[in-house]
C-alpha cells in the first residue's frame, strides 16, 4: 500500500474506508491508473498537482473527474459510500500519482508548478503530507539540473542500460562430435592383410585383395602383409588427421567467433558510455557557462528581447519580463540558485524590494494596465492559458498581460485557488513565473 494514501488516511482526511483493506486497494489500483493517463500526456501534470495542492478545488476539475472516475471504475459501490465526491480522498489519489512519475524532467513539472503554488494554499493536516512529497521531487529536480547525467542514468530503460558482457572464451566454441571407427569394416581389412580367409567363413575369400598367403609361406606371406598393413594403417592415420584438423578448425572458427562477439558488445557498451560521459560533461559545461552569463545578465539588467533596460519598464511588467527573459537564456531545468538570483535582481527594480508587497487583484491589474509597453510581437510569444482545469500565477500573469477584462480576472482568481486580497512581492512573483513557466515548456508547451 502506498505511503501517500496511508497517511491521507492516518490524518483523518479519507472517510468510508472503515478498516476495510480492500477498498484501499481499489484506491491504490486507481491512483495507479492515474499515473498511466499522467506518464502518456506529461501536460495534465500541472494541472494535476494544482488541483491535489488545494483544498477547495472543485468537483468538475477535469483531474479531480479523472481521479474520481477512475475510482469508480475500481470500486463500484463507490457512490452508496460517498454520495458526494470526496474531495480529499481524490486529492490523495491524485498526490499519489503524481509521486509514481518515473522521469526526473516529470518531477520537475510537477516541482516548478508547486514549488510557488504551495504557501499560497490554505492547506490542513494534509500540509506536512504535501511538504514531503514536493521535496522529493525538489530534489529531483536539483539532481537533474546540476547533474544530468546521473539523472539520464537512473531514467534509462533497462534495456537500454550498458551491460557488462562475461563470456568464457573456452566455453564459446560449440561442441564438435568424435569420429568413431567403425570396428567391422577395420577388422576385416586387418583379416585381409593376414590371409584370404577369415574365421567368420574359412570357405569364403575376403573382398578386395587379400593377403593370398599364409604365416606358413614364411617370407612371401610378411612382405604381402607388409603392404596391406601400411596401406591400412596410413588410410586410417590419414583420416584421423582429417577429422582432427576439420574439428580444430572448427573449434578455432568458433572460438573466434566467440571473440569477435564478445569484443562487439564490450566495445559497444563502452562507446555509450564514452558517449554518454561526453554529453555530460557538456551539459555541465553548458551550465557553468548558463551560471556566468545569467550573473552577467543580473548585472546588467538588460532585456535583450525588449531592447530596453529593465528599470525603465514599470516595475510589475519588469518582473514578468525578467523571469521570461531568463527563461529563454538558461537550460531546463534550471538549478533553483538560477531563481533566487532571478529574485535579488528583481528586488534591486524600484519599488519591488521583497518588503513591498502588493495585493495580487492590483498587481493583475497593473500588468493589464501597462501591456502597451510591450510590443505586440512579444506577448504573441505567451503561450495561451488552459480553457479548464486550476491556474497558476504563471496563467493568471499571462491573462493579464493578454488584456483580459476585470470579470475574466476574477474568474480566473478562483480557477487558481486564490483570493484577490493574497498579497506576495515582485520577486517572489518573479520566480514563481520563472520556475512555472519551465514548468509549461518541459510538458511540451514553448513560447
Amino acid at each position: 500500500m502506498t505511503k501517500i494514501l496511508i497517511d491521507f488516511l492516518n490524518a483523518g482526511l479519507i472517510e468510508g474506508v472503515n478498516g476495510d483493506d480492500e477498498r484501499l486497494k481499489k484506491m491504490e489500483r486507481a491512483s495507479i491508473t492515474v499515473a498511466k493517463g499522467l506518464q502518456a500526456e506529461p501536460l495534465q501534470l500541472i494541472g494535476t498537482i494544482l488541483a491535489a495542492l488545494d483544498p477547495d478545488v472543485s468537483a468538475s476539475d477535469p483531474a479531480i473527474a479523472r481521479a474520481d472516475s477512475a475510482l469508480a471504475a475500481e470500486w463500484s459501490a463507490l457512490r452508496s459510500i460517498h454520495p458526494s465526491t470526496p474531495i480529499n480522498l481524490l486529492r490523495a489519489i491524485l498526490l499519489d500519482a503524481c509521486s509514481q512519475m518515473e522521469s526526473d524532467h516529470q518531477a520537475a513539472i510537477l516541482w516548478f508548478t508547486a514549488a510557488d503554488t504551495l504557501p499560497l494554499m490554505r492547506l490542513g493536516r494534509e500540509e506536512t503530507i504535501i511538504r514531503d512529497v514536493l521535496m522529493t521531487l525538489a530534489k529531483r529536480t536539483e539532481t537533474l539540473a546540476l547533474d544530468p547525467f546521473t539523472s539520464a542514468q537512473r531514467n534509462k530503460p533497462a534495456n537500454q542500460v550498458p551491460k557488462v558482457v562475461r563470456r568464457d572464451p573456452k566455453m564459446s566454441p560449440a561442441a564438435t562430435k568424435s569420429r568413431t571407427v567403425n570396428r567391422d569394416a577395420l577388422l576385416l581389412r586387418i583379416a585381409a592383410s593376414a590371409g584370404p580367409t577369415y574365421k567368420s567363413d574359412p570357405q569364403k575369400p575376403l573382398a578386395g585383395t587379400p593377403n593370398p598367403h599364409w604365416t606358413t609361406q614364411g617370407g612371401t606371406w610378411s612382405w604381402e602383409f607388409s603392404d596391406r598393413m601400411n596401406t591400412l594403417l596410413s588410410d586410417e592415420l590419414d583420416s584421423l588427421a582429417k577429422d582432427l584438423s576439420a574439428q580444430c578448425s572448427q573449434n578455432q572458427q568458433d572460438l573466434h567467433a566467440g571473440l569477435v562477439q564478445m569484443l562487439d558488445e564490450k566495445l559497444a557498451s563502452q562507446q555509450l558510455w564514452v558517449r554518454e560521459a561526453l554529453n555530460a560533461n557538456e551539459a555541465r559545461s553548458q551550465s557553468e557557462e548558463v551560471r556566468l552569463n545569467v550573473l552577467w545578465w543580473s548585472e546588467a539588467m538588460y532585456s535583450r528581447s525588449l531592447c530596453c533596460g529593465y528599470r525603465e519598464l514599470p516595475a510589475q511588467v519588469a518582473s514578468v519580463v525578467m523571469a521570461l527573459d531568463l527563461v529563454d537564456d538558461v537550460t531546463k531545468p534550471a538549478p533553483a540558485s538560477i531563481g533566487y538570483l532571478l529574485a535579488e535582481a528583481v528586488h534591486r527594480l524600484p519599488g519591488a524590494g521583497f518588503g513591498h508587497e502588493y495585493a495580487l487583484l492590483e498587481l493583475l491589474g497593473a500588468l493589464g494596465e501597462a501591456r502597451g509597453r510591450i510590443p505586440k510581437t512579444w506577448s504573441e510569444r505567451l503561450a495561451t492559458v488552459p480553457d479548464e482545469g486550476r491556474l497558476s500565477l504563471r496563467d493568471l500573469a499571462f491573462s493579464a498581460l493578454a488584456g483580459q477584462k476585470a470579470l475574466v480576472l476574477d474568474r480566473n482568481l478562483k480557477r487558481a485557488g486564490l483570493g484577490a486580497e493574497l498579497k506576495l512581492s515582485l520577486p517572489s512573483f518573479a520566480k514563481a513565473l520563472f520556475r512555472q513557466e519551465q514548468a509549461v515548456q518541459l510538458a511540451g508547451v514553448h513560447r
